[in-house]
């Protein structure tokens, strides 16, 4: 799960957007989520406007480029695309045509096709700052992490007054868990240039993660008031005053951003969110209409519109039923027995759960939709404090392997929900999943450790904390066995921590603390415990030791 209103960074072009993960589980696993960029990370936003045609500087400035940099300056994207690409056809390989036509891909949203014509520049000038940092960035896109710090060690080698280079570099930092050094890389990028834009995002990023909402927002005002038409700038200052709760502004800001940059699917994903927050659902399916227009095989982004089409009919004319501090809404021809079936694992819940969490949620609301498309049968939102299931899920529940699987699916959104009520509903921070997903699954019964392999499972080791945040979230497609690695991971370290005395507090401590904008380390040692890596370790020798292992 991530939200902006609970606190990760804004992603770039390339990258699961922020707002629709609202939506999503924190136990979300569906692969056919779009985008391919941890939260953390920005890559795959390029600069835009007068700042992004200004930087590029290479070689003679033919007529052709000229006007494929006026035409990208404007946004008139299939224009600009069309001369490249004829300069292209026509045998063009030098640097400054391969970038310019790199960046308009990527402004398309095309960041493989960006990627080609960026190696294809470096190819052909491998000392080029620009050409390897634009490959470093979209190289972190796809979490190709060792490929992206080649390129940038070759880059930040060179003019020294590129804010361009140091500004990459600290976004690979920043999405490897490094903010010392990400905020020292932001610095030399500012002193280069004080105007970069590519830095101020960073920044503001890192003031994002800290939870420094103020300072966020200042960061982007400056960048603001230099262009106050550049979309990215836009889209952060919607972020920012949605995490403030300025609901209403951050509608305002997004439709601005959509509104100049109309190839930000994911930009218009995050308004659809937005639209929803704000009650206006007809809004929310109408843009992502276009959405899907822009990303017909977005199975997430479709998923997303048949729920929200099935919220508006349950607005209308669903039946509402309270039982206990349970408040279900349903369509009216939910059968009796699917509705009993779902009341009686939810009551279950509530009864095993909430002593083991000291806490009794006075209210819990729970959506039940016929179909949750490409998404989990239950899911819990934090941002609405709301549980979603699929009554197609547990109305056809006929074998003990599926009836395992439903009560495990809602006791472990349940824990979700029972948590963050007790905590206060806090600050999200995607770097305290572990944590979450971790204390869910043991809520849920655990893994059976006779089902499981854990020698193969873990026989390249265990993960880092960097590693675990990059692969639990919503975002980590195509993640595949790692994601699996990553939750038995999670379970196995929580499962360590509260074998420790006051275990429980120290987990609500740290979560609080990940809210609060802390770091690893910080979190670690406000709790007493021992460095992450050495608490990881700890948790491989207590693997070890298990009897088979």
């Amino acid at each position: 799960m991530a939200t902006l209103e609970s606190g990760p960074v804004p992603a770039r072009r390339k990258r699961v957007p922020v707002l629709l993960m609202l939506a999503l589980s924190l136990a979300y696993r569906a692969e056919a989520a779009s985008g391919g960029a941890a939260t953390l990370a920005r890559t795959g936003r390029s600069r835009s406007g007068a700042a992004l045609a200004a930087s590029l500087t290479h070689g003679p400035r033919s007529t052709k480029l000229d006007r494929a940099r006026k035409l990208l300056a404007d946004y008139r994207l299939e224009e600009a695309d069309g001369l490249l690409q004829a300069a292209l056809d026509e045998g063009a390989r030098d640097v400054e045509t391969l970038v310019l036509a790199g960046r308009i891909k990527e402004e398309m949203a095309d960041g493989p096709a960006a990627r080609r014509l960026y190696a294809s520049a470096v190819d052909s000038a491998p000392e080029d700052v620009e050409a390897l940092s634009l490959l470093a960035r979209t190289l972190l896109g796809v979490k190709d992490y060792k490929g992206a710090a080649r390129h940038l060690r070759v880059a930040l080698k060179g003019d020294p007054e590129s804010a361009l280079a140091p500004s990459v570099a600290a976004l690979y930092h920043l999405q490897r868990g490094n903010h010392k050094l990400a905020a020292s890389y932001v610095e030399r990028a500012l002193e280069a240039d004080p105007a970069s834009k590519e830095a101020a995002l960073v920044q503001a990023d890192l003031k994002f993660l800290r939870r420094d909402l103020e300072g966020a927002r200042h960061s982007i005002e400056r960048l603001l008031a230099a262009n106050p038409a550049d979309p990215d700038g836009l889209y952060m200052m919607g972020i920012v005053l949605f995490n403030q709760k300025d609901y209403d502004g951050a509608q305002k800001y997004l439709e601005r951003s959509t509104g100049i940059h109309r190839y930000a699917a994911n930009f218009l994903k995050d308004l659809a969110q937005v639209y929803a927050q704000n009650g206006h659902l007809r809004k929310a399916i109408a843009t992502l209409d276009r959405v899907l227009e822009l990303t017909p095989a977005d199975d997430a982004a479709t998923s997303l519109q048949a729920n929200l089409r099935e919220r508006l009919e349950l607005v209308e004319s669903g039946v509402r039923r309270q039982v206990g501090p349970f408040r279900f809404v349903h369509a009216p021809g939910l059968s009796r027995d699917t509705f009993d079936n779902i009341v009686g694992i939810f009551e279950d819940a509530y009864r095993e759960i909430c002593p083991e969490l000291a806490y009794m949620p006075p209210k819990v609301d729970v959506w039940i939709f016929a179909r949750t498309g490409s998404l989990l049968p239950a899911y819990y939102s934090h941002v609405s404090d709301e549980i979603i299931i699929s009554s197609a899920y547990f109305g056809s529940i006929d074998t003990a392997d599926k009836r395992k699987l439903g009560r495990h699916l809602i006791f472990h959104e349940f824990s979700h929900l029972v948590l963050f009520q007790a905590l206060g509903r806090p600050a999200f921070s995607p770097m305290a999943l572990w944590l979450l997903e971790g204390l869910a699954e043991k809520q849920a019964g655990g893994y059976d450790y006779t089902a499981v392999d854990y020698r193969k499972t873990f026989a390249s080791g265990l993960l880092d904390l960097t590693e675990l945040a990059d692969y639990l979230p919503v975002s980590a497609v195509g993640a595949g066995e790692k994601r699996e690695k990553a939750y038995i991971q999670a379970y196995l370290m929580v499962d360590h921590l509260l074998a420790r005395p006051r275990g429980l507090e120290l987990l609500r401590q740290m979560v609080l603390a990940y809210a609060a904008g802390k770091s690893d380390s910080e979190v670690f040692a406000e709790a007493g415990l021992e460095l992450p890596a050495a608490f990881v370790e700890a948790v491989a020798q207590r693997l070890r030791a298990r009897p088979g292992a």
